[in-house]
């Protein structure tokens, strides 16, 4: 049987992320192999190794920590909406609108 991807823990995950109540260790941890679940799941886990490793930019730069904490809110709100294709197409290199 085919392991299934839990989006609303995903979900809820990047948004205790986000306000700080789990580390960036903890969502590298916890979603290290989810990649392997398919190619949806692996494109948003990819864009979100970027997010992730621009926190030393987010802390030098105000406009780009508004503009990547923008873009996350979206994917959590994508997510919880069960809209995947449009999840996917959040990078965080710019506002998706």
């Amino acid at each position: 049987m085919k392991d299934q991807f839990n989006w609303v823990k995903l979900a809820h995950d990047l948004e205790s992320f986000l306000n700080r109540k789990m580390s960036e260790d903890e969502i590298l941890n916890k979603y290290e192999h989810a990649h392997r679940l398919g190619k949806d799941i692996d494109s948003i886990l990819c864009n979100l190794a970027h997010f992730l490793s621009d926190g030393d930019i987010r802390e030098k730069d105000a406009k780009y920590k508004q503009m990547q904490e923008q873009e996350m809110k979206k994917l959590i709100d994508l997510i919880r909406k069960g809209d995947i294709p449009q999840a996917k197409k959040i990078n965080f290199l710019h506002d998706s609108k």
